[in-house]
């Protein structure tokens, strides 16, 4: 460390002993990033195995992004039943699947997750509203039933 300090050796993180990152190019330091998030799933670190889930999520590559959030939700991160849970709303890497994507949304809601409790409270909304609409539209003796 001194001799980093004096300029006689190169800048090293103290953690992970890689370069400094003020020191590499963008993509050295991306490489780098890659590389140390591996080493952290193949330690089994579900938090890594989700954000390499929605790396690959955002990239287009779906099949390995369902295959690292699954694990990462059956060893209990919350986020990654999110993520799950969005993947089953939109199709992406999976059929879209109704009862998919309320059981891992309520998982994590359960679990804490703010994001997924506030999608399931809009979910919640949305059935309600389809309820009050097709009152709405019912025949009045229904109606009257309803009001008493």
């Amino acid at each position: 460390m001194i001799h980093e300090l004096k300029g006689s050796l190169e800048r090293k993180c103290p953690f992970c002993r890689h370069p400094d990152p003020e020191t590499q190019t963008q993509e050295e330091a991306a490489r780098c990033a890659r590389f140390a998030k591996m080493k952290r799933i193949e330690a089994n670190d579900p938090t890594a195995m989700c954000d390499m889930g929605r790396s690959c999520y955002h990239e287009g590559d779906y099949k390995s992004a369902f295959a690292y959030v699954t694990k990462a939700a059956g060893m209990g991160d919350m986020s990654a039943r999110h993520q799950l849970s969005i993947m089953y709303l939109e199709g992406k890497g999976v059929e879209k699947d109704e009862k998919q994507l309320r059981h891992h949304l309520e998982q994590a809601a359960i679990g804490g997750h703010p994001d997924a409790r506030y999608n399931l409270g809009i979910m919640e909304k949305e059935i309600e509203r389809t309820k009050e609409q097709s009152i709405i539209g019912s025949s009045p003796p229904i109606l009257d039933m309803m009001a008493h």
